[in-house]
């Protein structure tokens, strides 16, 4: 192989391995790019779930409110109905 042809290999790499560093360089671009859109979207959705999680417990507390207050009122209820049918099974006896 003489000198000329040897330059004109070396010129040809040159080119070809400037042509692959652009491509590289994009790749590397659409990599920190894409990078940066899953740190954002990352954090928008620890953003939404820790709202979730305070809307729910919001929801638990007063599920839990509403749980204690219809108890009460059974017992109540249940006291009341007691009372009604103790009145009645004495007036029934009465009656016998």
């Amino acid at each position: 192989m003489d000198h000329e042809t040897a330059e004109d290999i070396k010129r040809h790499v040159s080119v070809v391995a400037e042509g692959l560093r652009s491509e590289i360089r994009l790749v590397a671009e659409g990599f920190l790019a894409t990078n940066e859109r899953l740190d954002t979207t990352n954090s928008r959705l620890d953003a939404t779930n820790e709202r979730l999680e305070k809307g729910l417990e919001a929801t638990n507390v007063r599920i839990d409110g509403i749980l204690s207050r219809m108890a009460e009122e059974f017992r109540d209820m249940r006291a009341m109905i007691r009372l009604m049918f103790g009145d009645l099974d004495r007036r029934l006896r009465a009656l016998e």
